[in-house]
């Protein structure tokens, strides 16, 4: 059977996610994020796909990038998942084989600046609704955080992020209800 073709849209902005199979876990430990990001980090280095924002949660994770062309796009994340498997299956051996996601990474076009705006905030804002923080920047995983450093953290190679003006209430908009 054929695979459903991703849209129409060739180049532009991106909400992309992945989730582990069966939810399962796909990070555990700090190191194991801390891989993740490392992956993406040099991923960025070797194709022409912006970050504009990230948040890796335990059983799934969420990029919003901008690219000029959809094939980019496609080996971009597929680079990095296909090295994140094998990532996966060498810090857990006792797992065994096997898939680690639930299926192909999904994107969803962003058609406009004020939708792009709404998807950063609901990236960024991931963990304080699943109630793994107090403030969404306390979570060490996301772009929100992304110049904090963290007590007990070794240093983390994380993606550079397109530069965008968040303004000085970001915060406030990404943590209110």
């Amino acid at each position: 059977m054929p695979r459903i073709n991703r849209g129409a849209l060739e180049q532009g902005f991106f909400h992309v996610l992945n989730r582990g199979n069966h939810r399962q876990q796909l990070f555990q430990t700090k190191d194991e994020y801390a891989v993740f990001l490392g992956l993406l980090a040099s991923a960025t280095e070797h194709f022409a796909v912006q970050v504009w924002g990230y948040c890796l949660m335990p059983n799934h994770w969420h990029l919003v990038v901008e690219a000029p062309r959809m094939s980019d796009l496609s080996k971009w994340v597929h680079g990095i998942c296909n090295r994140h498997v094998r990532q996966f299956h060498r810090q857990n051996p006792r797992l065994g084989g096997g898939h680690i996601y639930q299926g192909r990474y999904k994107s969803f076009p962003i058609q406009d600046e004020s939708y792009l705006w709404n998807v950063l905030c609901y990236v960024e804002a991931n963990p304080l609704r699943a109630k793994l923080v107090s403030r969404a920047e306390d979570w060490p995983w996301s772009s929100l955080s992304q110049a904090r450093v963290y007590d007990g953290l070794v240093e983390v190679t994380r993606p550079k992020l397109a530069h965008w003006d968040r303004g000085e209430h970001w915060r406030e908009t990404v943590n209110s209800p």
